[in-house]
C-alpha cells in the first residue's frame, strides 16, 4: 500500500470544498488508524465526488483501509474500479501498481529468521531454521535442517541448503543451490485467482502450480491467518500422482505444507507453534534460534 499512500499524500486538491473536507477527514482517520471510519469516508468520496480523479482517489484510500483491515478482496475490487474508471491518469497507474504489489505472500528482508517444524512432532523430528540475506537484488534463503531443536549454540545441522529468490512485481522465482543455476521454479504469479495455473520446472521435471483456494482462513498451531491462498504442485506428466499443497498468507509467507490429494491431505511442515515476535521491517514473524 506504500504507493497508494504516497499518491494520496501528494494528490492534487479536490474540486469542491465538500470533497476536500471528506478527503481531509479520511486521511486523518487513516493516519490515526481508525480504519473502519477511514474506509467509510473514502468510500463516500468515491461515490459522491464530482471529478473522476477524485472518485479514484477515494477508491485508492478505501483500498488502503481495506488492506489495513485484512479485507484483501475488497481492496482489489476498489483498485480495479479505480484502474478502469480512467485508465490513463495518475490514480489509475497507482491502482495498477498496488494491485500487483499490494499483497506480499513471501515477505523477505535481510536478517529475517523463522522456523518451520514437522507437523507430526512439532519440531522433535524436524526443525528447520530459515535465515535471509541478500546478494544484489537476489534474496538468499539459508535453510538449516536439524533432527529436533538444537540444544547447544553452534550445533551442526544435518543438512544445509540455499535458495536464491528473485522477486519482481508480479513474479516470485526460486533457484536451488548456486546463484547461477539456470533452472528456476516460479513459486507465485499474479493475479491470485482461484483456478489460475502455470507450468514451471523443479529438479528437472515440468510441474504445474495451481491456485486452488483464495481469500480463505488457515489455522495451524502457531496462529490463525486470513486472506490466504493455497497452491497445488503436481508433476505435469503424472497429474494423478500425490501432490504438494502450500499455504501462503499475506505479509506472513508460507505457513504450511501438505502432501496428498485434493480430498485427502497429510500435514508435512508448518511455522513453529510458539509466540513469534515480528521481525523489524517485515510482516513475517521471526524466531531467534
Amino acid at each position: 500500500m506504500s504507493r497508494i499512500l504516497a499518491f494520496l499524500l501528494t494528490a492534487a486538491a479536490v474540486a469542491s470544498c465538500g470533497d476536500a473536507r471528506t478527503l481531509k477527514n479520511a486521511r486523518y482517520r487513516y493516519k490515526m488508524k481508525a480504519y473502519p471510519e477511514a474506509l467509510k469516508s473514502f468510500d463516500r468520496l468515491s461515490a459522491k465526488a464530482a471529478k473522476i480523479t477524485d472518485k479514484q482517489i477515494g477508491m485508492l484510500g478505501a483500498a488502503a483501509a481495506c488492506r489495513a483491515l485484512g479485507l484483501h478482496d475488497a481492496a482489489d475490487a476498489r483498485l480495479l474500479r479505480a484502474a478502469r474508471l480512467e485508465p490513463f491518469n495518475g490514480p489509475a497507474s497507482a491502482a495498477r501498481a498496488a494491485l500487483v504489489t499490494g499483497r506480499d505472500f513471501l515477505p523477505l528482508s535481510v536478517g529475517q529468521q523463522w522456523v518451520e517444524v514437522d507437523s507430526a512432532s512439532h519440531g522433535k523430528n524436524l526443525y528447520n531454521i530459515n535465515t535471509v540475506s541478500k546478494q544484489g537484488k537476489t534474496f538468499i534463503l539459508k535453510r538449516e535442517f536439524y533432527a529436533g531443536k538444537p540444544t547447544a549454540p553452534g550445533a551442526r545441522a544435518a543438512q544445509v541448503t540455499h535458495l536464491f529468490i528473485d522477486k519482481a512485481d508480479s513474479l516470485i522465482n526460486e533457484r536451488l543451490g548456486h546463484p547461477d543455476t539456470k533452472e528456476s521454479t516460479l513459486l507465485l504469479r499474479f493475479p491470485y485467482r482461484e483456478g489460475s495455473s502455470w507450468l514451471t520446472k523443479r529438479s528437472g521435471y515440468v510441474i504445474r502450480r495451481s491456485i486452488t483456494k483464495v481469500a480463505y482462513s488457515a489455522k495451524i498451531a502457531a496462529a490463525h491467518f486470513t486472506g490466504c491462498i493455497e497452491i497445488e504442485e503436481a508433476r505435469a506428466d503424472a497429474p494423478d500422482a500425490a501432490k504438494i499443497y502450500e499455504t501462503f498468507c499475506p505479509e506472513t509467507g508460507r505457513i504450511q505444507t501438505m502432501t496428498g490429494t485434493r480430498t485427502q491431505r497429510y500435514p508435512a511442515t508448518e511455522l513453529l507453534p510458539a509466540p513469534q515476535p515480528k521481525v523489524p521491517g517485515s510482516g513475517l514473524s521471526g524466531i531467534t534460534a
